[in-house]
């Protein structure tokens, strides 16, 4: 397996930072946002080279497959995700939150009790998490 080193200069990353309130079900997170990193990893990858990345980075338990479709969060774990292929249109911070579209190459990375749910999907999507 070949691993690229995509390192791109802070200055060429487009760093989104998106804060939820808190809800009824979603605790969503009082001290850390959601971080959205449109196309940092350059556009389709392969699962096995996101889950190398992860690994070499600290990130273990990595797997693939989609996001579910109702809302739910991690209360205690930060969790990342990269989409591998195809995309999606997520919402994230809950009921109350923010529909955003990714796309493949997207990172975001959800701190401890961020909701997130999947509202729709193309065929090709796939996104590793951690």
């Amino acid at each position: 397996m070949t691993i690229r080193d995509n390192r791109l200069p802070v200055d060429d990353i487009d760093i989104r930072r998106l804060a939820a309130p808190r809800g009824d079900a979603i605790p969503n997170n009082d001290l850390y946002p959601a971080i959205i990193l449109p196309s940092v990893l350059g556009g389709k990858n392969e699962p096995a080279t996101i889950h190398a990345l992860y690994a070499r980075n600290g990130w273990g338990g990595a797997w693939t497959w989609q996001v579910f479709d109702y809302h739910h969060f991690h209360p205690d774990a930060f969790e990342a995700l990269a989409v591998a292929s195809g995309g999606a249109t997520l919402m994230l911070g809950g009921p109350q939150g923010e529909e955003i579209e990714v796309a493949s190459g997207d990172v975001l990375i959800l701190p401890p009790g961020y909701g997130h749910k999947q509202i729709r999907k193309s065929d090709e999507f796939r996104i590793c998490g951690a």
